[in-house]
């Protein structure tokens, strides 16, 4: 029978002992900064209810055993705070569905390309065009038309005062 030195045992322990110390530390060390998370972040404590909420669940229950009133309060606060974070991630898809449907709206109602040349052969697109220069032509024109016609453009003036109040009655006449 051969004898194995008892060195090689005792090693083989106390290498299996400290990687398991090890392990052991890197759990406590992993699950003491989940829970910190979970007491100081609020959208960690969403993001849990959402994807974990069995965990979530067991954090409030430990909290209502080790301090009931202050566990009540956060557990309110968040429910608020997770309706309000719903009811904007609602608005959220209704924004991005809308934004969706003007896009391909646009996209359906967008002029080909003739009727964008003819528009841009227009002075109607003329971007120099403007309301002032409109007005000006506009008075332009009239002054020539004023020129070259028999009447003239400006209203005739009242000779006196007998043939406006023959026109017009006055107030004692109304009544």
């Amino acid at each position: 029978m051969l004898k194995v030195p008892p060195k090689k045992w005792i090693k083989f322990g106390f290498k299996l002992g400290a990687i398991g110390a090890a392990i052991e530390l890197a759990g406590l060390a992993g699950s003491y900064l989940f829970w910190r998370k979970l007491n100081h972040d609020q959208e960690f404590r969403q993001y849990c209810s959402v994807n974990y909420p069995n965990i979530l669940e067991g954090y409030y229950k430990i909290g209502d055993f080790f301090d009931s009133e202050k566990n009540k309060e956060l557990r309110l606060l968040d429910q608020q705070a997770f309706a309000n974070i719903k009811t904007i991630e609602d608005q959220k898809i209704y924004l991005g569905g809308f934004t969706t449907i003007g896009y391909v709206l646009l996209k359906l109602t967008e002029p080909s390309q003739e009727k964008i040349k003819e528009i841009k052969g227009s002075r109607y697109h003329d971007p120099q065009f403007d309301d002032n220069k409109r007005r000006a032509a506009l008075i332009t024109q009239k002054l020539k038309e004023a020129a070259y016609s028999k009447d003239p453009i400006y209203l005739p003036k009242k000779k006196n005062k007998e043939e406006e109040s023959q026109q017009q009655p006055t107030k004692r006449e109304i009544n």
